[in-house]
């Protein structure tokens, strides 16, 4: 059966825009480049904005059981290790946004999309099927593979992460620029770490030219470990072994409980962060992006998965709705996620500045916090227009 539309790319957006697609009766086929199922990497956050659509997807019964909802977000001074300030999650969340705050191991929620995609009768998904090139003929896109298979549909979707082979045919403006960032990623058995990293919270560290952030997954049997420093020099690869030794020396000057925490890991996997500027546009004809391919997204907001969630369900309710004219709905999906993407992205790369300040900056930064503990909803409001949103009802 042709397929409505096709997907680049078996990640989380991608898996997840198949999902929404078929919510609103579309059939699809997802091209996926590995060989088998490949979602590597550590814990993501999904705050209510992501997880209404997880709902509406049927998702929340299978995510409850491996998903952990912290009851705070406690932001520390990695130098002192003093708590500056916390924003209350339970119950403030679903009170104020009729959802939870929850993080969860990212092969976790990889794994429940792909498994209601392979019981979806209206989604296929091949593997070792690296999408090669594209054109647009008599109204439909037709898609070859490096292997030579060749596929067609109304609609061609590149969810194929920030080095995007759709988005450089489509825009051809070049790979992704590192950021001067690297993050060390691992998780460690939350039974075997000191009792404060046992708290149903997520730490967030804030130090010179360095962050730490922490938070169970896994059902709570295991802690998540991020940390993230500045360095000139990118790790070859996507996900490469980390050597400790490079990255402690980093926080050998960090309050003792931090320290001694990232001295309990045996094994790091470094990933280099890299960032581009937003783009007007994210395609042209019946071709557009979704996720890292049409906006990488900086980790300092906790996002990256969620905009691509949403960028899902917009998309879907857009093409339901213009599927006559599948270019108008297109540019019209592109047109209203550049806005609330972009000043996500914004706000990432404002936090990167924020959490590695210094001297007398830090200082006022840890003021402005520590004073916000006098008005204990004055962070739950800071962000109302980040989980406060619903795509569900936007289109």
């Amino acid at each position: 059966m042709k397929p409505d539309v096709i997907i680049a790319g078996a990640g989380i957006g991608g898996l997840a825009c198949a999902l929404c697609l078929e919510k609103q009766g579309f059939t699809t086929l997802i091209l996926e480049k590995f060989h088998a199922p490949a979602e590597v990497g550590a814990g993501i956050q999904l705050g209510p904005n992501a997880f209404h659509i997880l709902k509406h997807l049927g998702l929340e019964p299978e995510l409850t059981k491996q998903a952990q909802f912290p009851e705070k977000i406690v932001m520390y001074d990695g130098k002192s290790g003093a708590a500056l300030a916390h924003m209350p999650l339970i119950p403030h969340m679903q009170q104020r946004h009729n959802a939870p705050y929850a993080v969860i191991h990212r092969a976790d929620l990889h794994k429940t999309l792909r498994s209601q995609v392979e019981n979806s009768s209206r989604i296929e998904l091949k593997y070792s099927s690296a999408l090669d090139a594209f054109t647009e003929e008599d109204g439909n896109v037709v898609v070859k593979t490096v292997g030579g298979e060749e596929f067609c549909a109304r609609v061609l979707v590149g969810a194929d992460g920030s080095r995007s082979t759709v988005r450089q045919q489509v825009l051809g403006d070049g790979p992704p620029q590192f950021t001067g960032q690297v993050a060390w990623r691992t998780v460690v058995r939350r039974d075997r770490v000191a009792e404060m990293f046992q708290a149903q919270q997520t730490g967030l560290w804030l130090g010179h030219r360095a962050h730490l952030v922490h938070y169970p997954v896994s059902s709570g049997q295991l802690l998540n470990i991020v940390a993230i420093i500045e360095s000139p020099d990118p790790p070859h690869g996507w996900s490469t072994c980390g050597n400790r030794d490079e990255l402690l020396p980093r926080f050998e000057n960090w309050a003792k409980p931090a320290y001694t925490l990232l001295q309990q890991v045996p094994e790091w996997r470094t990933w280099a962060l890299y960032d581009r500027s937003p783009a007007p546009v994210w395609g042209s004809g019946q071709v557009t992006l979704l996720g890292d391919a049409a906006h990488p997204m900086l980790p300092f907001l906790a996002q990256g998965g969620a905009m691509a969630i949403e960028d899902a369900w917009i998309l879907a309710g857009f093409l339901k709705n213009n599927l006559g004219n599948p270019q108008a709905a297109l540019r019209a999906y592109e047109t209203l996620r550049t806005t609330r993407t972009g000043r996500v992205s914004e706000t990432a790369r404002d936090n990167a500045t924020l959490f590695h300040l210094s001297g007398h900056q830090r200082l006022l930064r840890n003021m402005a916090m520590k004073a916000s503990r006098a008005a204990p909803g004055l962070l739950l409001r800071k962000y109302d227009w980040l989980y406060g949103y619903n795509a569900l009802d936007e289109v």
